[in-house]
C-alpha cells in the first residue's frame, strides 16, 4: 500500500486476528484506461491460540484413616499463544477459563485485555462411610473472544483427574489397567516391590553457541544461578524406580512458557529464511514444548534408574526477574545513565522448575530455582563478567 500510495487505496475489508482485510486500487493508463485491483491483508495472528492448564499437587492422595475432610487445592489458568506485533492484548474483549469438578462448574475467572488469566480454587470432598477409592474429574474450559466480531471464539479445554484411596493403594489394580496409563502415560512394567520413585539428581546447563555445555552464569550479587533470556538450557534429571513420563512444570509469571513472537522470529523464522536447521521440523511440534505442564520420557534406564534429558529455549519475552541496563533505563527515564549498583538486583523471585514423579506407591517433587536476565542479544556490547561469579 505505501509503494501505491495511500491517497490511491481503499480499505475495503480491515485485518482481524483470524481474517484477511482488502484493500482496492485503481488507476489511469496513458490511453485513459481504467486498471483496478484488489490486495489481500494477511490477518494480524493467523496461528494465534489459547491454552488451558489444571495444576494438582498430586493426582493420587491417600489420607491418613482419620481424615474425613480431604481438602484439594487446584491451580487453573489459560494462556494466549502466538500473537504478533499486530494483534495486540487490548484487542480482546473476553477471555474466561471456567473450573468444572464431576461435571459441576464451580469457579471461574474473567478478564480483559490480558494475555494469562489465573485463579485457584479449594476443594473439600468429605468422606462418606461407603467411600473406599474416590475419582475426580476436573476440567478446565476457556474461551476468548477479540473486538473483532467476524474472529468468533477461540476455545481451549484441558482434563485431569484425582484418586482419592481411603485405605490404601490396592496391591493389585488388575480392574483399572488405565490407572498406571493415567500415572505415568506409559507402560507400566510390574516389579515384586514397587518402590516409590526418588529423584536423585537434577542436572542444569546452558548450551553455548558452539552446542557444548557450560555451567549456568552465577550472580555475585545473590549468588543464583541465572540464565538470560533466549538462552537455551539443558536439563538432565536422574530417577530411581521410576520408567514413566517425569512432570516438568514452571512457578512464577506465565512468560516463561508462552511461545512468543520473538521466540518464533529468532528460532524459526529467520533459521528457516537462511535454509538453516531448526529444532523442530514442524511448527506445531516447536509450539508444544511451551507449555505449564510438560512430560519428558526418559532416555535411558539402567538398574531400576532412568535419565531424562531435554534443551528448552527460554523464551525471548521471559519477564526478568533480575534487574538489568534495559529495566533501569525505563525505570529513570534515561537512556544514558543508571545505578550501576542496582544491577543484578531483585526484581522478583526466582522462577521455579518443578520435577515431579508419581507411581503407584508415592511421588517425588524437587524444586531448582532458575533467575533470568535480559535478552542475550541485547548485551553484546555489554561486560557482564565483574557481575558474575568466574
Amino acid at each position: 500500500a505505501q509503494d501505491i500510495g495511500l491517497n490511491k487505496i481503499r480499505l475495503e475489508n480491515y485485518a482481524t486476528w483470524k481474517t484477511y482485510g482488502t484493500l482496492y486500487t485503481q488507476r489511469y493508463d496513458i490511453n485513459n484506461k481504467k486498471w483496478s485491483a484488489n490486495f489481500m491483508i494477511p490477518p494480524m495472528a493467523g496461528d494465534a491460540s489459547i491454552k488451558s492448564y489444571i495444576d494438582v499437587e498430586s493426582n493420587v492422595i491417600v489420607p491418613d484413616p482419620e481424615d474425613t475432610q480431604i481438602d484439594i487445592p487446584i491451580k487453573f489458568c489459560s494462556n494466549v499463544l502466538g500473537l504478533t506485533d499486530y494483534a495486540k492484548k487490548e484487542h480482546i474483549k473476553e477471555f474466561c477459563s471456567e473450573l468444572y469438578i464431576n461435571g459441576q462448574k464451580v469457579s471461574e475467572v474473567k478478564d480483559a485485555e490480558t494475555v494469562s488469566i489465573s485463579s485457584e480454587y479449594l476443594y473439600s470432598y468429605f468422606k462418606k462411610d461407603t467411600d473406599s477409592t474416590v475419582v475426580i474429574d476436573l476440567e478446565v474450559k476457556s474461551y476468548l473472544y477479540t473486538k473483532f466480531s467476524t474472529d468468533g471464539a477461540y476455545t481451549d479445554t484441558a482434563h485431569d483427574q484425582i484418586t482419592i484411596y481411603f485405605y490404601g493403594i490396592p496391591e493389585e489394580e488388575e480392574e483399572d489397567e488405565t490407572y498406571y496409563n493415567r500415572v505415568s502415560d506409559s507402560k507400566y512394567t510390574e516389579y515384586e516391590d514397587i518402590l516409590p520413585p526418588y529423584i536423585t539428581n537434577i542436572e542444569i546447563t546452558k548450551i553455548d553457541s558452539q552446542s557444548s555445555s557450560s555451567a549456568l552464569f552465577k550472580s555475585k550479587k545473590y549468588g543464583a544461578d541465572f540464565i538470560c533470556a533466549g538462552q537455551t538450557i539443558r536439563m538432565k534429571i536422574e530417577v530411581e524406580n521410576f520408567e514413566g513420563k517425569l512432570g516438568l512444570s514452571f512457578d512464577g509469571d506465565s512468560s516463561i512458557f508462552t511461545f512468543d513472537s520473538l521466540t518464533k522470529q529468532f528460532e524459526w523464522d529467520e533459521p528457516k529464511s537462511r535454509n538453516v536447521r531448526t529444532r523442530f521440523s514442524r511448527l506445531d511440534d516447536f509450539k508444544k514444548m511451551y507449555s505449564k505442564n510438560i512430560s519428558i520420557s526418559p532416555s535411558s534406564t539402567a538398574d531400576r534408574v532412568s535419565t531424562y534429558e531435554m534443551t528448552y529455549v527460554i523464551p525471548y519475552g521471559t519477564k526478568q526477574t533480575l534487574h538489568s541496563w534495559s529495566t533501569l533505563r525505563k525505570q529513570s527515564n534515561d537512556a544514558f545513565q543508571i545505578d550501576e549498583n542496582r544491577l543484578f538486583t531483585r526484581i522478583d523471585r526466582p522462577y521455579q522448575l518443578v520435577f515431579k514423579a508419581v507411581n503407584v506407591n508415592g511421588a517425588d517433587t524437587k524444586r531448582v530455582s532458575l533467575d533470568v536476565f535480559e535478552r542475550w542479544d541485547t548485551l553484546y556490547n555489554r561486560d557482564i563478567s565483574k557481575y558474575i561469579v568466574k
